[in-house]
């Protein structure tokens, strides 16, 4: 990064006009420039006004560091070719050259000649260049170049550059679109900077150190068709490294995409899923907040933990908690339960938030699952007792209906989404309460399933801070299975019904068949 002075006093200041030239020049490369100047508060380019050097300095900075040098020298053409319409004296100087040396260049091979004419031309081109670098000054330096001549075609030129030594290349190409234009039909021109004699001075200047040399030209050629070919051979390489870029980016975006999905993923393990999807679409709000509304709460636990527990090594424990978590889990979820909490060997579910599909829907799913995590349990605990699981684990479980606040609780550090209440707290009470493999229902539960389940109702029970009696019903079957059973009984009874009167027609037929014979 490239450090700003404090002293915006003596910061260079560059003028308008320049910076938007530069501007316009990078619209092939998108929003960038208008990007980092919004960074700094500037959203329109006065061309009347100056800005401080720091702003065109950051721009470029971050054209280097994303494209490439390459860039920058794409980038310093185009100015240079903007720069011969938008300064006029810069332009006439050329146009001057051209016209009063017409007949020499169209002669390259006269090289005494063109020396003579080089070395008349330098000095004003110098002051024609000087006015214009001039504009970009604080109140102690200006920008300026001098030509030193060190022999025949061969000049030093130390330039006070308004550009930090890293954008050279934006400077050498800006600058041999002039050079180009004037003598490049009577001289190969080369530019070469002494990058050990070349520093970074202080509030935006730089100092280089170049080389320029004007040497015989070998063939003829169009000066025209001369900047055609470096303009396109440097648009080649932009694109290039333009390409280059984008395909970095599409890396990274890829990456960043993985690593997104990986970090869900991991939440998602953490969180109940619908609020895991809610967060990551942008349509939960993570501010602390409640609503009072109506759920059917579920717990559920382990009767025999302790007793289960003792006779197993750590490792088995663990596995056949994880397996029998992970079955209620897959149930629950199924069933659109919203996975509250495990508590130790408990597990709490609720439905109804941040989905619901009415309280009588929400109340029967929950009781549905209920009933599959029943019959679930019966199959694992054959399956753990063939696998040498003595006491396999009993499960009781309860379910309530009533008023809960749903919700963000907790601090702007950290947030829990859960249900607190009174009616949470009776479902607790009634799975406490349960047999081994069995439910519990609270009457509000019971009446939105009344057609699911068959149950026989028990003492009543109270609660502290609860002003009701709280009706308790215990499930003995479910409809479903029990009709199925019945079922099978009727078409058993009809078989035997069937069996019994063909048995009773053969007898019959044989008493008939022994009449007709003692009748003979």
């Amino acid at each position: 990064m490239i450090r700003i002075s404090g002293k915006l006093d003596n910061e260079m200041k560059i003028p308008g006009a320049a910076l938007a030239s530069t501007i316009k020049v990078l619209a092939g490369l998108g929003s960038l420039g208008e990007r980092v100047l919004k960074e700094h508060g500037v959203t329109k380019i006065d061309n009347d006004k100056e800005y401080p050097s720091h702003l065109r300095a950051r721009i470029f900075e971050e054209i280097r560091t994303r494209f490439g040098k390459e860039a920058l020298y794409a980038i310093g053409l185009e100015q240079g070719f903007l720069m011969l319409s938008l300064v006029p004296s810069i332009g006439k100087f050329i146009d001057d050259f051209r016209r009063k040396y017409k007949k020499e260049l169209l002669n390259h091979s006269n090289f005494s000649k063109n020396l003579k004419i080089l070395d008349q031309t330098l000095p004003a081109w110098e002051k024609v260049t000087n006015d214009y670098l001039g504009q970009m000054r604080n109140n102690k330096v200006r920008s300026k170049l001098n030509f030193i001549k060190k022999g025949p075609g061969k000049y030093d030129v130390p330039i006070i550059s308004s550009q930090v030594v890293k954008n050279k290349d934006f400077f050498e190409a800006n600058y041999s679109v002039f050079l180009i234009s004037m003598f490049s039909e009577m001289f190969d021109i080369k530019m070469s900077i002494d990058e050990e004699n070349s520093k970074d001075m202080d509030n935006g200047f730089s100092k280089y150190q170049y080389t320029i040399t004007f040497k015989q030209l070998q063939k003829t050629r169009s000066y025209k068709e001369h900047l055609a070919e470096i303009r396109f051979d440097a648009n080649q390489l932009l694109l290039q490294r333009v390409l280059e870029e984008a395909e970095q980016q599409k890396n990274i975006v890829q990456r960043q995409k993985e690593d997104i999905e990986k970090l869900s993923s991991k939440l998602g393990k953490y969180l109940p899923p619908q609020i895991h999807k809610a967060l990551f679409s942008g349509q939960f709000d993570t501010g602390i907040a409640t609503k009072r509304k109506k759920l059917t709460i579920f717990f559920s636990d382990i009767k025999n933990f302790t007793s289960s527990s003792e006779g197993l090594q750590p490792e088995d424990l663990t596995r056949y908690l994880n397996e029998y978590f992970s079955e209620m889990t897959d149930i629950a979820l199924n069933h659109g339960a919203t996975i509250d909490k495990y508590i130790g060997d408990a597990m709490m579910v609720f439905f109804g938030d941040p989905e619901s599909k009415g309280e009588r829907e929400d109340a029967r799913a929950c009781v549905n699952m209920a009933l599959k995590m029943q019959k679930k349990i019966k199959n694992l605990q054959s399956k753990w007792r063939n696998e040498g699981f003595y006491e396999p684990f009993q499960i009781r479980m309860g379910i309530n209906t009533g008023y809960c606040n749903v919700g963000n609780f907790g601090s702007e550090q950290r947030l829990t989404y859960t249900i607190i209440g009174g009616e949470v707290n009776i479902a607790q009470r009634l799975e406490a309460a349960a047999p081994s493999d069995g439910i519990l229902l609270s009457y509000e539960s019971y009446a939105h399933a009344q057609d699911i389940v068959e149950v026989e109702e028990l003492s009543s029970i109270t609660m502290k801070g609860i002003n009701r009696e709280i009706k308790v019903f215990s499930v003995i079957s479910d409809f479903k299975s029990k009709k199925l059973s019945k079922d099978k009984d009727e078409v058993s009874s009809v078989k035997s019904k069937k069996d019994t009167l063909e048995s009773r027609i053969d007898k019959l037929e044989k008493l008939v068949a022994n009449l007709v014979v003692n009748k003979k």
